[in-house]
């Protein structure tokens, strides 16, 4: 995390993942992941993460149980839509 606290800084969202999640499950996060205009994201497996997704901006965080394709967009969408202006 501490690597991508730059990017934060900058505005872009973290996608946060638990290494165990399925194959089907993190294709449709990387689904997510690439489809973000402007490419302001970056993503990372994290061992001790009990939540399956997480993601993260320099003020908010969304914590997914499962990932939520829906919920995962609309929150990033959301955020780069602020933070562009």
């Amino acid at each position: 995390m501490a690597d991508m606290g730059h990017g934060l800084a900058d505005g872009h969202v973290a996608f946060l993942y638990r290494p165990d999640i399925s194959a089907a499950d993190l294709d449709a996060l990387r689904a997510v992941i690439t489809e973000v205009p402007g490419g302001v994201t970056v993503a990372g497996p994290v061992s001790n993460q009990k939540s399956a997704v997480m993601a993260v901006t320099e003020e908010k965080t969304l914590t997914c149980g499962a990932v939520d394709t829906k919920a995962l967009t609309s929150f990033t969408t959301t955020w780069l839509d602020s933070v562009r202006g």
